[in-house]
């Protein structure tokens, strides 16, 4: 493999790894958002592959004063149903269908313990109790799986993993709020800005070895 091909293997590594960092910023304010974390390595044939990863570090708390946000305060996901698959997400911006079902932004519906929760006008407490004319008819189901497990991203705020998962005893949520995105913009803007260093010094190395090349095939014609 010649300073071209290992050159060129480095770019295109910088270049995945600058797409996570952009779609990172493009999600700064998308409620409920976990960062990806993009890195390169280096396997034993000397071939350079792209890995990734999503950051399950917690985001602040922002209040919305709307009475179907939820947020979550610390760890662990809503259970989401959507096609008949279960989904976990972060964002817990609800509303109630037309059919009285409590649905997730995603058009997903919000699992409780018992399953698929109808309701209409509920409150939602702090512990996840859904009450309607203050009766609990159910309880938000608050799940949470092995860390070390990877969570693939699906789209629309919902996430998947094949880790088993367990629900969360003594959850506390808030109402009238939400769980912010956990990308830090000011260290998302420092990635960007060396990886787009990196790949400019990189075309740079391209440019000096084709030139290098290039007076050696000159010198050998004069021979």
């Amino acid at each position: 493999m010649d300073v071209n091909e290992i050159t060129l293997q480095s770019i295109n590594s910088s270049l995945k790894q600058l797409t996570t960092v952009s779609q990172n910023v493009a999600n700064v304010n998308t409620a409920g958002y976990l960062s990806g974390v993009s890195f390169s390595e280096k396997i034993s044939n000397g071939n350079i592959i792209n890995k990734a990863s999503i950051s399950l570090n917690n985001a602040p708390i922002k209040e919305t004063h709307r009475s179907l946000d939820v947020a979550i305060l610390g760890d662990g996901f809503f259970e989401i149903n959507k096609n008949e698959q279960k989904f976990l997400s972060k964002n817990g911006h609800f509303y109630i269908d037309s059919e009285q079902y409590l649905t997730h932004s995603s058009g997903g519906f919000v699992m409780g313990e018992n399953g698929r929760i109808t309701a209409k006008n509920p409150i939602i407490t702090t512990t996840g109790d859904v009450v309607v004319n203050g009766v609990v008819i159910d309880k938000i189901k608050i799940v949470t799986f092995d860390k070390n497990s990877p969570l693939e991203r699906i789209g629309k705020n919902l996430y998947q993993t094949t880790a088993l998962k367990k629900t969360v005893e003594n959850a506390q949520l808030k109402s009238g709020s939400l769980n912010s995105s956990n990308v830090e913009s000011s260290d998302e803007m420092v990635k960007m800005i060396e990886i787009s260093r990196h790949i400019q010094t990189s075309q740079k190395v391209i440019n000096a070895y084709d030139q290098l090349l290039n007076v050696g095939i000159n010198e050998l014609g004069k021979r």
